[in-house]
């Protein structure tokens, strides 16, 4: 499954094949917004496989500070 869970919200995508990794997919613009989001939705980032960055922009990366406290790995 491949989540982003960015400031204006968050969505979810199936991979297209069965995958048991878990991967976040751009953590938006704002850590707090972020950090709110996984929580609403019960998301362990301690869990996470992989992190992708769509983009180095800002409003794609703020999030990666909490991240980073929750799985620094």
């Amino acid at each position: 499954m491949i989540a982003s869970l960015e400031s204006s919200g968050w969505w979810y995508k199936n991979s297209p094949r069965p995958c048991d990794k878990r991967i976040l997919f751009d953590a938006g613009n704002d850590a707090d917004i972020f950090a709110h989001n996984v929580a609403a939705k019960g998301i362990d980032l301690a869990k996470l496989d992989f992190a992708v960055v769509s983009h180095r922009h800002s409003d794609h990366t703020s999030g990666l500070n909490h991240l980073l406290k929750i799985n620094p790995l």
